[in-house]
Order: C-alpha cells, then structure tokens, then sequence
C-alpha cells in the first residue's frame, strides 16, 4: 500500500509546519512532524488506524497528530490519500468545505 498527500494536503502540511494555521511554535511543530512521518510510515501496514472522521462521509478517516491538529485521510484500493491536515480550533464548517 502506498500513501499519496494530495495537493490540498500538501498545501495544509505546508502551513501547519510554517506556523501558520497553528500556534504550537517551533518545538510543537518539530514534535508534530516526527509524529506525523511516525504515522505516515505505520499508515501502509494499518491503513485503519484512524477513526472515521465523523464530519465527514464514511469515506474518511482522521488521525489527532496533535492536539490542535488532526490529519484527514481515505483509502482508495492500495492507496492512501491524505486530503488535509486540520486545526481543531477552526469552524467545522470551514474545513468540511476544503474536502468537498
């Protein structure tokens, strides 16, 4: 099983890690990193990790990496998608609307 972070996630990946989505500072977002490639590598072998995202359709799942953020992802056949990285503190509404 291979895992793909598509543009949107790659896009949210960026802002968490630049501080700009979410105030952690530098050492909340060193340990939100090696958290998330910890996940990322282990995602393969147990793609259902996560809990299904309950804001979302059945289709997803998502992962609290930290406390302020959680990853949002799906499984297609052997692939995993990671669609976004979302900040708990946000209008649920908001971030639905990045997925769909």
């Amino acid at each position: 099983m291979r895992v793909i972070i598509t543009e949107q996630g790659r896009s949210a990946l960026d802002d968490v890690l630049s501080g700009s989505i979410t105030p952690m500072g530098k050492k909340g977002i060193k340990s939100f990193y090696a958290t998330f490639k910890n996940h990322k590598s282990l995602l393969p072998m147990n793609p259902l990790m996560g809990n299904q995202e309950p804001l979302l359709s059945e289709k997803y799942r998502s992962i609290v990496l930290h406390p302020l953020v959680k990853m949002i992802y799906s499984i297609d056949n052997d692939t995993i998608y990671i669609h976004d990285f979302w900040n708990t503190l946000r209008d649920p509404n908001y971030l639905i609307s990045r997925i769909h």
